[in-house]
């Protein structure tokens, strides 16, 4: 690996896009829970990117949990320490190479997206690439982004480096480099990716505009994105870090588990879109389960949906997390948006009822600007962030 730099990077790598991210406003989160006495830990309950756990974790003992098991890989990115000497990175890139090349020849399979190719042509790779679904391939093989992907978020070249990264990887399965490897093949993975930021639906081709757009995201290079990503990781400052721990469980059980005096920075998905959607293949990647999928966009048929995003079930989910943190007399920082299932004079009233009157609870709000992860139109678009702050005041 190249040699790690004198001045190391004291900002978290970016890794995937994602709805809702909070990069642009992280100062503003932290400066209000700043502002909170308390002598616990700080619990990120709903940590997704987990880029808020990253810069908490500068200055205080921070859980990170989050149902979706890609979130832990992604908070071990940032969190672990690590020995840059222990990666050799010409070995890795020989290995992942050799199975490259071994699959391709054991299968015959070779397809070639150029940009002389025309409408007619770039379907026809397709629609071929679509048909390994029905290839069965040896089990000992990794396939599983060949078999499941080929022709849809990526091409059949793009699937094959992803799981031959993947396939390297589990050499250092047993050490805390294991998580940067995967957390780099998340980033490339969704920035190769011909979806609009994420893995809803894949993109049809309808013209020539449309093909030629599809096709550079097809010429995209899974594994220079991945060792570029893997190097800024490398280069980022874990010297600083404070105690963390990582969970994979739902909001309920980890609210359950927390110590007094605490403060719980709460994100849900409380837009009426599912995340699990969106970002299932980021959960297959970090499982390697070969799992059932549906649909066009392939999407696990085990994939998590969560209460917060159902306006059947919203105003009972926050009430459950709102009486389990007055229980344990901890702070709460919620952040929240205009855009949610639940109105937020809905939500501040439920909070005034259910925290207790030791409690006081305030809203705050910032305007800022909400990526729409699409390629079309505006990219971004203002909201006001919401944060409503019950604070136990003891």
């Amino acid at each position: 690996m190249s040699k790690q730099k004198e001045k190391k990077n004291l900002t978290p790598p970016h890794l995937i896009k994602y709805m809702g991210a909070k990069t642009s406003i992280i100062e503003y989160i932290i400066e209000n829970i700043d502002n909170k006495n308390f002598n616990g830990n700080v619990y990120d309950i709903f940590a997704g990117t987990t880029i808020v756990s990253a810069y908490l974790n500068r200055k205080y003992n921070v859980i990170v949990n989050d149902i979706q098991e890609y979130s832990t890989v992604l908070a071990k990115s940032y969190l672990n320490k690590i020995n840059v000497n222990e990666f050799d990175v010409k070995l890795f890139q020989k290995n992942t190479l050799e199975y490259v090349n071994y699959f391709k020849n054991k299968y015959n399979l070779f397809y070639s997206y150029t940009n002389t190719l025309d409408i007619e042509e770039f379907i026809e790779i397709e629609n071929q690439e679509k048909e390994l679904l029905n290839i069965n391939f040896n089990n000992d093989d990794n396939h599983l982004f060949v078999k499941t992907y080929s022709g849809t978020y990526w091409s059949f070249e793009q699937c094959l480096w992803i799981d031959s990264i993947y396939r390297s990887s589990q050499k250092y399965k047993n050490n805390n480099i294991y998580e940067l490897l995967i957390g780099s093949l998340m980033f490339a993975m969704s920035y190769s990716s011909q979806s609009t930021g994420h893995f809803a639906q894949y993109r049809t081709v309808k013209d020539e505009k449309n093909m030629r757009d599809i096709l550079n995201y097809r010429l995209k290079d899974v594994y220079s994105l991945f060792l570029m990503k893997l190097n800024q990781l490398f280069e980022y400052d874990r010297n600083q870090i404070y105690n963390f721990e990582v969970n994979n469980l739902s909001f309920e059980k980890i609210l359950k588990d927390i110590k007094p005096n605490s403060l719980v920075y709460a994100d849900p998905p409380y837009a009426n879109v599912h995340y699990s959607r969106f970002y299932h293949a980021l959960e297959t990647i970090v499982k390697y389960d070969y799992p059932e999928t549906k649909f066009k966009g392939r999407y696990r048929t085990d994939r998590h949906q969560s209460p917060f995003s159902k306006s059947s079930e919203a105003m009972d989910a926050f009430g459950k997390m709102f009486t389990l943190i007055n229980k344990k007399q901890s702070h709460l920082v919620l952040s929240y948006s205009d855009g949610g299932v639940v109105t937020i004079e809905e939500l501040l009233k439920l909070a005034r009822s259910k925290f207790s009157k030791d409690y006081t609870v305030e809203l705050k709000e910032k305007d800022y600007l909400h990526s729409r992860m699409g390629r079309k139109g505006e990219k971004s678009i203002p909201v006001k962030e919401i944060l409503i702050i019950a604070t136990f005041n003891d």
